[in-house]
C-alpha cells in the first residue's frame, strides 16, 4: 500500500530494516523492553507488532532526502580550496505554514488520541518528543522542541549549516499516511514518526548534545520510544 513512497526506499533502509529484525530476534532485553512498552505479553503478538512499526520506522526513515540533496548541492558548489560552507549562500525553505499544516479530519483523531488540539505537525512532535524525552533530557521540553522544529527548514545556518532530512522524512510520511491514504491512526504511528524525526542530527544536536561533557546515552528502555 505504500506504492508511493516505496520508489525512494534504497538498500540502505533494507539493510537498516534487516538490521533491526536481527536485533529484536537475538536481544531479549530488548524484546522484554518492547513487550513492556506496549503493553504486549504474547510474544508471538509482540513480534508481529514490532515487525510492522519497525518496518514503517526503517523503511521510509530517509524519504525526506529530496529536501537535502539540493541544500548539499548547493554547499558543495562552494567547499573548496578550504572554504566553509557557512560563508556563502545556502539553499532554504520558506511558506512552510501550508505544508505542516494538519488537516481538520486528522485533527480530530489526534484530539481523540491525546485530549488535545494539533494544528501543525511541528506542534504535534513537539509534543510527542517532550512527552517522552524531557524527563531525562532538559533541553527536550515542548517549547523547545517546537522553537528547533520551526527553524530546520528555513534556517540551516543555525544548525551547522546542514538540512535535516530527517525532519522531512516524518512530516511528508505523516501527510501521505493520514491525509492522503487516510490511515486509521495508532499511538504506535506516531512513534515510528518520532524515531524517524530523531534518526538524523536532532537527537545529537538539539537534545543530547553529544559532543558535550554529561552526555545522556539513550536507552531503549519501556520509558522511552524503543523504535
Amino acid at each position: 500500500i505504500f506504492d508511493g513512497i516505496c520508489l525512494t526506499t534504497n538498500s540502505h533502509s533494507v539493510y537498516v530494516f534487516a538490521l533491526g529484525l536481527a536485533i529484536y530476534e537475538t536481544n531479549a532485553i530488548y524484546r522484554e523492553q518492547y513487550q513492556k512498552y506496549c503493553n504486549l505479553e504474547d510474544e508471538h503478538a509482540a513480534a508481529a507488532h514490532f515487525l510492522q512499526f519497525w518496518g514503517l520506522s526503517a523503511l521510509f526513515h530517509d524519504i525526506g532526502y529530496p529536501f537535502e540533496l539540493p541544500f548539499e548541492q548547493v554547499a558543495s558548489y562552494f567547499e573548496v580550496g578550504g572554504k566553509k560552507r557557512e560563508d556563502y549562500p545556502f539553499v532554504a525553505y520558506q511558506d512552510m505554514s501550508k505544508f505542516i499544516q494538519i488537516d481538520s479530519k486528522v485533527q480530530e483523531e489526534l484530539q481523540k488520541l491525546y485530549g488535545r488540539k494539533f494544528v501543525t505537525t511541528d506542534s504535534l512532535f513537539a509534543c510527542l518528543l517532550a512527552d517522552k524525552l524531557s524527563q531525562r533530557y532538559p533541553a527536550a521540553t515542548e517549547e523547545k522542541m517546537l522553537h528547533v522544529l520551526e527553524k530546520k527548514p528555513s534556517q540551516p545556518n543555525k544548525f551547522g549549516c546542514f538540512m535535516d532530512h530527517a525532519y522531512f522524512s516524518a512530516t511528508v510520511l505523516f501527510k501521505k499516511l493520514f491525509e492522503e491514504m487516510q490511515c486509521s491512526m495508532k499511538k504506535e504511528h506516531l512513534d515510528a514518526l518520532t524515531a524517524i524525526l530523531m534518526h538524523n542530527s536532532l537527537y545529537k544536536f538539539s537534545i543530547a548534545f553529544y559532543k558535550e561533557e554529561g552526555t545522556i546515552p539513550f536507552k531503549p528502555d519501556a520509558e522511552l520510544n524503543p523504535l
